[in-house]
Protein backbone atom coordinates (compact mmCIF):
# COMPACT_ATOMS: atom_id res chain seq x y z
CA UNK A 1 0.00 0.00 0.00
CA UNK A 2 1.33 3.70 -1.12
CA UNK A 3 1.84 5.39 2.55
CA UNK A 4 1.72 9.45 1.56
CA UNK A 5 2.48 11.99 4.10
CA UNK A 6 0.45 14.99 5.01
CA UNK A 7 3.62 17.06 4.56
CA UNK A 8 4.16 15.42 1.05
CA UNK A 9 0.38 16.59 0.60
CA UNK A 10 1.22 20.02 1.57
CA UNK A 11 4.00 19.48 -1.04
CA UNK A 12 2.35 18.53 -3.99
CA UNK A 13 -0.70 21.27 -3.45
CA UNK A 14 2.89 23.72 -3.17
CA UNK A 15 3.75 22.39 -6.48
CA UNK A 16 0.26 22.61 -7.93
CA UNK A 17 0.27 26.34 -6.81
CA UNK A 18 3.89 27.22 -8.76
CA UNK A 19 5.86 27.58 -5.44
CA UNK A 20 7.68 23.95 -5.83
CA UNK A 21 9.45 22.51 -9.06
CA UNK A 22 8.67 19.11 -10.46
CA UNK A 23 12.44 18.17 -9.44
CA UNK A 24 11.30 19.37 -5.84
CA UNK A 25 8.15 17.41 -5.59
CA UNK A 26 10.11 13.97 -6.35
CA UNK A 27 12.87 14.68 -3.90
CA UNK A 28 9.66 15.37 -1.19
CA UNK A 29 7.98 12.48 -2.38
CA UNK A 30 10.81 10.30 -2.52
CA UNK A 31 12.53 11.73 0.82
CA UNK A 32 15.50 12.36 -1.11
CA UNK A 33 16.04 16.01 0.03
CA UNK A 34 18.73 17.43 2.27
CA UNK A 35 18.16 19.58 4.97
CA UNK A 36 19.69 23.24 4.86
CA UNK A 37 21.31 24.40 8.44
CA UNK A 38 17.74 26.96 9.04
CA UNK A 39 16.13 22.90 9.09
CA UNK A 40 18.53 21.45 11.30
CA UNK A 41 18.22 24.49 13.91
CA UNK A 42 14.49 24.09 14.01
CA UNK A 43 14.85 19.98 14.50
CA UNK A 44 17.15 20.75 17.54
CA UNK A 45 14.99 23.81 18.95
CA UNK A 46 11.70 21.63 18.25
CA UNK A 47 13.67 18.77 20.37
CA UNK A 48 14.71 20.93 23.43
CA UNK A 49 10.57 21.59 23.62
CA UNK A 50 9.68 18.21 23.52
CA UNK A 51 12.51 17.08 25.37
CA UNK A 52 11.89 19.00 28.65
CA UNK A 53 14.58 17.41 30.67
CA UNK A 54 17.50 18.07 28.17
CA UNK A 55 19.74 20.22 28.46
CA UNK A 56 20.04 23.80 26.50
CA UNK A 57 22.85 24.16 24.16
CA UNK A 58 25.00 27.01 24.18
CA UNK A 59 23.71 28.53 21.24
CA UNK A 60 20.03 28.90 22.41
CA UNK A 61 18.79 30.79 25.42
CA UNK A 62 17.59 29.14 28.29
CA UNK A 63 15.35 31.29 29.81
CA UNK A 64 13.86 31.27 26.28
CA UNK A 65 13.59 27.86 25.77
CA UNK A 66 12.50 27.22 29.16
CA UNK A 67 9.55 30.10 27.95
CA UNK A 68 8.91 28.01 25.01
CA UNK A 69 8.10 24.71 26.74
CA UNK A 70 6.01 26.00 29.27
CA UNK A 71 3.39 26.21 26.30
CA UNK A 72 4.00 22.73 25.59
CA UNK A 73 2.94 20.82 28.93
CA UNK A 74 0.39 17.85 30.50
CA UNK A 75 -0.20 17.11 26.86
CA UNK A 76 0.99 13.92 24.89
CA UNK A 77 4.09 15.20 22.03
CA UNK A 78 5.17 13.83 19.10
CA UNK A 79 1.76 11.94 17.99
CA UNK A 80 1.61 9.34 14.98
CA UNK A 81 -1.30 8.54 12.98
CA UNK A 82 -1.63 6.09 10.10
CA UNK A 83 -5.25 6.27 8.43
CA UNK A 84 -6.72 4.43 5.13
CA UNK A 85 -7.86 6.91 2.27
CA UNK A 86 -9.81 5.32 -0.54
CA UNK A 87 -8.04 6.69 -3.27
CA UNK A 88 -8.69 6.44 -6.85
CA UNK A 89 -5.86 4.13 -7.50
CA UNK A 90 -6.98 2.01 -4.30
CA UNK A 91 -6.25 1.97 -0.53
CA UNK A 92 -3.32 4.24 0.46
CA UNK A 93 -2.18 5.21 4.07
CA UNK A 94 -2.04 8.58 5.07
CA UNK A 95 0.28 9.90 7.82
CA UNK A 96 0.76 12.43 10.42
CA UNK A 97 2.48 13.80 13.57
CA UNK A 98 1.41 16.29 15.38
CA UNK A 99 3.84 18.17 17.87
CA UNK A 100 1.29 18.00 20.57
CA UNK A 101 -1.92 16.90 21.42
CA UNK A 102 -3.86 18.15 24.65
CA UNK A 103 -7.68 17.44 24.68
CA UNK A 104 -8.94 17.91 21.29
CA UNK A 105 -6.36 20.46 19.89
CA UNK A 106 -3.60 20.34 18.07
CA UNK A 107 -0.64 22.76 18.77
CA UNK A 108 2.57 23.12 16.65
CA UNK A 109 5.57 24.67 17.54
CA UNK A 110 7.66 26.36 14.30
CA UNK A 111 10.51 28.63 13.63
CA UNK A 112 10.99 30.83 11.37
CA UNK A 113 14.09 32.89 10.42
CA UNK A 114 13.72 36.61 9.22
CA UNK A 115 10.23 38.20 8.64
CA UNK A 116 7.67 36.27 10.37
CA UNK A 117 4.10 36.08 7.38
CA UNK A 118 0.93 34.30 8.85
CA UNK A 119 0.18 33.55 5.13
CA UNK A 120 2.81 30.80 5.07
CA UNK A 121 0.40 28.63 8.10
CA UNK A 122 -2.92 29.87 6.41
CA UNK A 123 -2.00 28.81 3.13
CA UNK A 124 -0.85 25.46 3.95
CA UNK A 125 -2.90 22.39 4.24
CA UNK A 126 -1.11 20.88 7.13
CA UNK A 127 -3.27 22.11 9.82
CA UNK A 128 -6.88 20.97 7.89
CA UNK A 129 -5.47 17.94 7.14
CA UNK A 130 -4.75 17.18 11.17
CA UNK A 131 -7.73 18.22 11.53
CA UNK A 132 -9.20 14.88 10.08
CA UNK A 133 -6.63 13.13 10.89
CA UNK A 134 -6.59 13.79 14.91
CA UNK A 135 -10.31 14.77 14.72
CA UNK A 136 -9.12 17.67 16.16
CA UNK A 137 -11.51 20.84 17.11
CA UNK A 138 -8.81 23.33 16.53
CA UNK A 139 -5.22 24.01 15.33
CA UNK A 140 -2.56 26.06 18.00
CA UNK A 141 0.18 27.36 16.21
CA UNK A 142 2.86 28.95 18.28
CA UNK A 143 5.57 30.04 15.97
CA UNK A 144 8.92 31.47 17.18
CA UNK A 145 10.55 33.96 14.99
CA UNK A 146 14.04 34.24 14.88
CA UNK A 147 16.63 36.87 13.41
CA UNK A 148 17.69 36.07 9.92
CA UNK A 149 20.85 33.59 10.23
CA UNK A 150 24.31 35.16 9.04
CA UNK A 151 25.33 33.82 5.79
CA UNK A 152 29.25 32.80 7.39
CA UNK A 153 27.10 29.62 9.08
CA UNK A 154 27.46 27.27 7.18
CA UNK A 155 27.16 24.32 10.00
CA UNK A 156 25.68 24.50 13.28
CA UNK A 157 29.27 23.98 14.54
CA UNK A 158 30.05 27.34 12.91
CA UNK A 159 27.58 29.49 14.74
CA UNK A 160 29.43 31.51 17.98
CA UNK A 161 26.44 33.38 19.24
CA UNK A 162 23.60 32.72 21.19
CA UNK A 163 20.45 32.82 19.01
CA UNK A 164 17.46 34.31 20.27
CA UNK A 165 14.07 34.57 18.90
CA UNK A 166 12.69 38.52 18.68
CA UNK A 167 9.00 37.29 19.00
CA UNK A 168 6.37 34.67 19.47
CA UNK A 169 3.24 34.49 17.36
CA UNK A 170 0.37 32.36 18.64
CA UNK A 171 -2.47 31.97 16.73
CA UNK A 172 -5.72 29.36 16.85
CA UNK A 173 -7.29 27.88 13.52
CA UNK A 174 -10.24 26.63 14.01
CA UNK A 175 -11.85 23.27 12.76
CA UNK A 176 -12.87 24.70 9.10
CA UNK A 177 -15.86 24.02 7.23
CA UNK A 178 -16.27 20.71 5.39
CA UNK A 179 -13.87 20.63 2.73
CA UNK A 180 -13.41 17.27 2.37
CA UNK A 181 -14.45 17.20 -1.27
CA UNK A 182 -11.36 19.29 -2.64
CA UNK A 183 -8.46 18.29 -0.12
CA UNK A 184 -9.85 14.71 -1.36
CA UNK A 185 -9.09 15.60 -5.04
CA UNK A 186 -5.59 16.92 -4.38
CA UNK A 187 -4.97 13.62 -2.67
CA UNK A 188 -6.76 11.56 -5.57
CA UNK A 189 -4.07 13.94 -8.11
CA UNK A 190 -1.19 12.91 -5.87
CA UNK A 191 -1.97 9.59 -6.33
CA UNK A 192 -2.07 9.70 -10.20
CA UNK A 193 1.30 11.82 -10.55
CA UNK A 194 2.99 9.59 -7.88
CA UNK A 195 1.27 6.33 -10.54
CA UNK A 196 2.43 8.38 -13.84
CA UNK A 197 5.47 8.93 -12.30
CA UNK A 198 5.91 4.93 -11.94
CA UNK A 199 7.36 5.58 -8.37
CA UNK A 200 4.56 3.69 -6.18
CA UNK A 201 6.76 0.60 -5.45
CA UNK A 202 9.30 3.49 -3.18
CA UNK A 203 6.31 4.80 -1.76
CA UNK A 204 5.20 2.01 0.01
CA UNK A 205 3.91 1.40 3.62
CA UNK A 206 6.20 -1.25 5.54
CA UNK A 207 5.37 -4.32 6.92
CA UNK A 208 5.10 -3.55 9.83
CA UNK A 209 3.16 -0.38 10.24
CA UNK A 210 -0.32 -0.46 11.54
CA UNK A 211 -3.44 1.59 10.05
CA UNK A 212 -5.49 3.05 12.69
CA UNK A 213 -8.82 4.54 11.42
CA UNK A 214 -10.22 5.69 8.25
CA UNK A 215 -9.51 9.26 6.53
Amino acid sequence: MIKVSTTQIDSYNKYLNGYLTEDQIMDTLLRRGTSNLKMELGSMFHSLIELQDAECPAIFNQEQITHARSFFKDGMHEVKTRQVFASCIGNIAITGVADYLVGTKVMEAKTTWGQFSIDRYLDSLQWQIYCRLFDASQIEYVVFEFPSLSTKFKTIQDINIELQYKAMHMFTLPKPKDDKESIDTIINNLCKFIKAKGIESEMQMDADEILFDTF
